[in-house]
Order: structure tokens, then sequence, then C-alpha cells
């Protein structure tokens, strides 16, 4: 983190990168040419994920899907804050393997400060929202990981988040 970087842009700072590769959701078109070319490659897993947040994509269900048919692991790292129940539901039917939950706050308050523009209370009710409706589809998968990172804003909630 560089000195002048506050926790607004600690967590996803796209502006850094405004140069750099392109920002936006892949067309499904590209995307199957892309999966296509490296399964040939013996490609054996595809992280959904880049700048951002993957569940802006309404076609990343499909493409969970589409590497699935190849047989490739997939996963995506989420804020959870988008993961209602039916996307969550077209996930866990499409294949997904692994979803990893960013997870920066055990209060409203700490969450909020970091996780700017999220609200504690959804993201919450959407985390167990996704656990109850894998448990109800009889699904071991996707496997779920919460990232945790100590920030000044949560430094002491670690052990809170341990036993949660």
């Amino acid at each position: 983190m560089t000195d002048h970087c506050n926790a607004e842009c600690i967590m996803c700072p796209r502006d850094l990168h405004k140069f750099g590769r392109p920002h936006g959701v892949m067309s499904m078109e590209k995307y199957k040419k892309s999966i296509d070319e490296v399964a040939k490659l013996g490609c054996k897993q595809v992280v959904l994920t880049s700048f951002g947040e993957p569940l802006i994509d309404k076609r990343l269900e499909d493409k969970v899907a589409y590497a699935k048919s190849y047989g490739m692991r997939t996963y995506i790292i989420t804020n959870a804050s988008l993961l209602t129940r039916d996307r969550a539901t077209g996930l866990i039917k499409a294949g997904l393997d692994e979803i990893r939950i960013s997870y920066y706050g055990m209060t409203k308050a700490s969450y909020e400060t970091v996780m700017v523009g999220l609200n504690f209370d959804v993201t919450m009710a959407n985390l167990e929202t996704f656990l109850s409706g894998r448990d109800e589809l009889g699904s071991k998968r996707p496997r779920l990981e919460l990232s945790w990172l100590v920030l000044p804003e949560n430094e002491g909630e670690t052990e809170l988040f341990k036993e949660y």
C-alpha cells in the first residue's frame, strides 16, 4: 500500500491500472474462444475474476458451465454483495468449484468503512442465503473460503472472524 492510499483504494485499486489491460465484462463469444484455446493447451482451472466484482457479469453461470464442459475447475473471488439466492443457485447448478469471499469487517461500522459502498447486513444475509441454498441442493460445492485481511479498521475483530 502506498502512503497516498486510504480504505477506498485498498480493496480494488482499479484506477491504478487504467492504462493496463481493458476493464469490463468479457463477451460470451470471446470467452468461449478463449476457453476453447486454453482447453487445447491442457488448462485445468479457470479463475473467473479480474478487476472488480464478477457477479456483475449476467452470464457468469453460463461461463462457469462452459468451462466445466471441458472438465476445468472454476472459482471466483467476490465480495458477495450481489450473491442473491438466484445467483447462488445458478452458480451451484453450473458447477462452480470454489467461491472466495473477501470479508473485511465483523461489525457494520468496520465492514462499511473498509468495503466502501457496500452494506454489511446485505452481505451477511447473502452469505447465509448461499450456505442455506447449497445445503438445500445437497451440494458441497462450491467450496467456500472467507478471506480476512487485517487492516487498521478491523484489527480488533480478528477473533470474531475466526469464531464466525
